[in-house]
């Protein structure tokens, strides 16, 4: 078995294969804290490269820092912020992710932050290849017997 770094979390099981969900947490001081294998896989960071970093010098593009520590002051105020943001990838790219970001205590009872990620490509895919089957299940359901 693989030895993780602590605060590495795994795969979210089936979901794996059919629309990678990227985890982590971030303490009070924006730290990141946990770090999941998806995350690794859609942004390039290993956990070792991340833990106990700041988050938003590591995946927050330039242009929106600012609009990221907007989101920071209302999650720490214990609102949940839903929407599609950009996160820089280790390669320097941008990553359009729909990410939900959920109010979640630290060790020491502070306001951290649990961000929950999915590629929007991968949201629209899954979206199209859906609409798919339904339509062809629609018309299997509408033939005479």
């Amino acid at each position: 078995m693989v030895e993780q770094p602590l605060g590495a979390v795994g795969y979210a099981g089936v979901l794996r294969e059919l629309l990678p969900i990227a985890l982590w947490r971030e303490d009070a001081h924006g730290r990141i804290v946990e770090w999941s294998l998806a995350a690794q896989d859609l942004l390039g960071f290993r956990p070792q490269d991340v833990l106990d970093r700041p988050a938003s010098a590591l995946l927050v593009p330039e242009g929106n820092r600012e609009l990221a520590d907007q989101l920071t002051h209302r999650v720490q105020g214990g609102e949940t912020v839903v929407g599609t943001l950009s996160v820089r990838h280790r390669d320097g790219h941008q990553v359009a992710m729909e990410t939900w970001i959920v109010p979640a205590a630290d060790a020491q009872g502070r306001p951290g932050a649990l961000l929950i990620a999915v590629e929007t490509s991968q949201v629209l895919r899954m979206r199209d290849s859906l609409a798919a089957l339904e339509s062809f299940f629609g018309v299997l359901m509408a033939r005479p017997q």
